[in-house]
């Protein structure tokens, strides 16, 4: 008895639910009771139940009542893709989440004085959506709010604007010209992700952060101002404009994310106002080094964390930070300092015209496919500082045909050499066979590669389950300096089994190995010979 009770209950009270909660239709629109004399505009009976030219009245009557039109309600022409056109009436002050959302052939949409939100997607993808005048009432763009409007080919946004939020113009493809206000405080994430064909905005004075692939892939961005006052950018900001050649940082930046210019094929030119106690371009480097003070020990690194195609490592720089260079595909040729001891994951990958590779000894550590595909590489020595050489390293190099691996290497691992199709030489000093994986080259083609090891190790890589399947070459080593011979400067007069005992720079300075450019090499015999390394 109870029970049926408390169902009487329920019942009683859905009942009373259902009578507040009216629904009715008035020329072809939805509408529900938000209030007792206030509707919003709701979905129709089904997905696409709305068509052709749209108007939304401020007040409606039904049953004798009027009713006052507040919002348009979310999804409430969701996916409408027969509407054309949208006119909403003085005295509406709402639209809301995803209202006008997929409404794909609507081409042009008139919203009132009196409106004072706009919903986050509220026309995501409404692509023939061909121009926007934001009432001056709204004070934020939510998130997604005109994504996939690929119609809109400039967006005014209005001065009283606090916040745009993320992805609100992203994918408009066509969208050539934006206007930002001032008091805008930030530009979000993605906020004109793949605007395709923008070549013009302006940064107010007032945006203190650009957020992570703010604009991603802007592919006609030429250049862009960032005002002083600018604190941070975010991670991949302007990753993928292609076409932007420079770009100047203002004094105020304290945070750089991660390949923040990455894949900027033109860029030439990155320079960082005077004053900026984190970053700066040193003698007119075209790359950005930043400052680094350990808090407790107070060591100082200098890391170079964006570059170009002109860039210059300067000395005295100690890291070259992941990303770095990564898909500068105009960069030729570079020089790491002595002074580089680290050089980040993925430093230099996709640098596919980069020919000319000097690796300084003072490098101790290279980072996870810090050269991958780099298809212009035809030879790389690697200095005697590295004791290990990471995933990878040069997987991709096609056009490598020459490697020396030092004494110090006791291991290398996957993938390094993969995809090495033209590797003819492996010169390997060391007397015990390093480390390797099984796809640490590319075990089918290695016993076309010959693997010249020194002559007392001989045996010990010949019995090694992966290096015994190269084809496997003495090499006679004398003082632990560079071999005998060359791939391509190879030292063919040697008079019996004279040795390399020292080699020396043009300027008298010993040094371990012959390096780029003329070599004078005393052999063990006392007699001399000068050698060039291109």
């Amino acid at each position: 008895m109870k029970r049926n009770y408390i169902v009487c209950c329920l019942l009683t009270l859905l009942g009373s639910l259902n009578m507040q909660a009216i629904n009715f239709t008035v020329d072809g629109i939805n509408y529900a009771t938000t209030d007792s004399a206030v509707v919003s505009v709701v979905a129709g009976d089904s997905i696409g139940f709305y068509k052709g030219a749209i108007n939304i009245p401020a007040t409606v009557s039904y049953g004798n009542v009027n009713y006052t039109v507040a919002t348009i309600g979310e999804k409430a022409f969701y996916y409408c893709t027969g509407v054309t056109s949208v006119t909403i009436a003085e005295g509406v002050t709402g639209i809301d989440y995803s209202a006008f959302r997929n409404c794909s052939g609507m081409t042009s949409i008139s919203m009132p004085s009196t409106l004072d939100s706009i919903g986050s997607s509220a026309f995501f993808g409404c692509k023939s959506l061909a121009s926007v005048s934001i009432p001056a009432t709204v004070t934020k763009i939510k998130p997604y709010t005109f994504y996939g409007c690929e119609a809109l080919t400039s967006v005014n946004v209005p001065r009283n604007i606090v916040a745009v939020g993320s992805s609100a113009f992203a994918c408009c493809k066509n969208l050539e010209s934006v206007v930002l206000p001032d008091g805008l405080t930030e530009i979000a994430s993605y906020t004109f992700q793949s605007c395709y064909k923008l070549t013009s905005v302006s940064i107010p004075a007032s945006v203190v952060n650009i957020g992570d692939y703010a604009f991603l892939d802007c592919i006609m961005l030429p250049s862009i101002t960032i005002p002083e006052g600018v604190k941070q950018i975010g991670a991949s900001a302007f990753e993928l404009c292609a076409n932007l050649t420079s770009i100047s940082l203002p004094a105020s930046l304290k945070n750089l994310g991660n390949s923040s210019f990455l894949s900027c094929l033109k860029l030439a030119s990155i320079t960082v106002a005077d004053g900026n106690p984190v970053f700066s371009t040193p003698d007119n480097c075209n790359a950005v080094i930043e400052t680094i003070t350990d808090e407790k020990t107070q060591k100082v690194t200098y890391r170079l964390v964006a570059g170009c195609k002109n860039s210059v490592i300067p000395a005295g720089v100690t890291e070259i930070g992941s990303y770095a260079f990564l898909n500068c595909i105009d960069l030729t040729s570079i020089s790491i300092p002595g002074s580089v001891t680290q050089i980040g994951d993925n430093a230099f990958r996709g640098c596919s015209k980069l020919a000319s590779l000097e690796i300084s000894e003072g490098v101790t550590d290279l980072g996870l496919y810090v050269f991958r595909d780099c298809i212009a590489l035809t030879s790389v020595e690697i200095p005697s500082t590295i004791t290990s050489i990471s995933e990878g390293a040069f997987k991709g190099c096609s056009s490598l045909t020459s490697v020396t691996i030092p004494a110090t290497v006791n291991n290398i691992d996957g993938d390094v050499f993969a995809g090495c199709e033209k590797l003819q030489d492996v010169i390997c000093l060391a007397t015990k066979c390093p480390k390797v994986t099984e796809n640490s080259f590319d075990l089918d083609n290695v016993w076309s590669v010959a693997l010249h090891v020194p002559e007392s190790a001989v045996d010990l890589y010949e019995a090694n389950d992966i290096w015994g399947q190269f084809d496997v070459n003495a090499i006679v080593i004398g003082n632990s300096v560079a071999p005998n011979w060359d791939v391509e400067t190879a030292i063919t007069n040697l008079k019996g089994d004279a040795k390399i005992q020292n080699v020396y720079n043009l300027g008298g300075q010993q040094t371990s190995r012959m390096q780029r450019g003329i070599n004078v090499v005393r052999m063990s015999d006392g007699t001399t010979c000068k050698v060039l390394v291109k």
